[in-house]
């Protein structure tokens, strides 16, 4: 197996899903570090209204034809393009993430082999988990998926190591825990509160608020995949979370008191709320590949209302 040392010259690297969440931040990150960076995504027209002059741009339908196209002379790809899981996903039909997921992660590792890229970072889940396994998740737990959007992220990164056992190619599968930062989607439970919070609104937590959930900010995922690059730890699975959990009530307590809320938190317990914490162990990320996060909820909150002002 192929293993290099990220050296400081310029490289070419190619982000897929570059015009999503974590891609705006990762082709900022690596533009400002000097790096030819390659947007790809499959709207042109969102490339050229997200990206400037300065950033290379591909509209591809993620076939292996364009990709093998959109690859050339390539060292590095960082897979963020997926289908993720949304409230209407059927829970039994692994079909509905087989194109986007399955199918593209595939055409990308041909095209990437086909290039001789040398390092391929996908961003995996901490749905790879779930309940059944032990606390904390670590990556040599057999991961047992906790939705069907897990267990396409599970097959995507079999196949990446199945390829990374005979090709000239160094596949990471980084296991994202839950995410957030500003640009992340409204919807979900933690933005949602900073927009109340921030609206001088009251938040509403279901149930008691006692669930647990992992997260990391996204300049520290942004991070890791630099410190991949810049490592020469062996191709795998690393887990990029916090290691630790919060529950739902101390976030809403933690974003209350970021805003400047003065807002009671409100409690409803007609709608109960299945307890569970979940969290992973980030050890092997630490020792191989040097990485740790630099931000907590406290501080990546406070980043944001930096970010916010600093738009405004």
């Amino acid at each position: 197996m192929l293993v290099i040392i990220y050296m400081m010259n310029k490289m070419n690297i190619a982000i897929t899903g570059a015009t999503g969440f974590i891609g705006q931040y990762a082709v900022e990150h690596f533009k400002s570090t000097g790096h030819r960076v390659i947007a790809l995504g499959r709207s042109k027209k969102k490339l050229e209204k997200i990206f400037d002059g300065s950033i290379e741009k591909y509209a591809t339908n993620y076939s292996e034809e364009s990709l093998k196209i959109g690859l050339k002379d390539v060292d590095f790809v960082i897979h963020l393009a997926a289908e993720l899981m949304q409230k209407d996903t059927d829970p039994l039909k692994l079909s509905q993430f087989y194109e986007a997921n399955l199918r593209c992660t595939e055409n990308l590792l041909i095209a990437a082999c086909d290039n001789h890229v040398s390092t391929f970072i996908h961003a995996s889940s901490i749905s790879v988990y779930s309940m059944d396994n032990e606390l904390p998740f670590t990556e040599s737990d057999f991961p047992v998926p906790a939705n069907i959007y897990g267990v396409s992220k599970a097959c995507c990164e079999q196949f990446g190591n199945y390829i990374s056992s005979f090709k000239n190619i160094n596949i990471y599968n980084l296991r994202l825990a839950r995410l957030f930062g500003y640009g992340e989607r409204k919807e979900l439970v933690l933005m949602k509160f900073i927009d109340l919070a921030r609206n001088k609104l009251p938040l509403k937590v279901w149930g008691n608020g006692e669930k647990r959930v992992d997260y990391i900010y996204v300049k520290d995922v942004v991070n890791a995949f630099d410190k991949v690059f810049r490592s020469n730890a062996p191709s795998g699975s690393y887990n990029i979370g916090s290691g630790q959990s919060y529950s739902i009530l101390e976030i809403a307590k933690i974003i209350n008191n970021t805003f400047d809320n003065p807002h009671e938190i409100k409690i409803d317990s007609s709608k109960n709320e299945t307890y569970r914490n979940i969290y992973m162990g980030i050890e092997k990320a630490n020792k191989l590949l040097n990485w740790k996060p630099e931000y907590n909820l406290y501080t990546g909150l406070k980043d944001i209302k930096k970010i916010i002002k600093n738009i405004n």
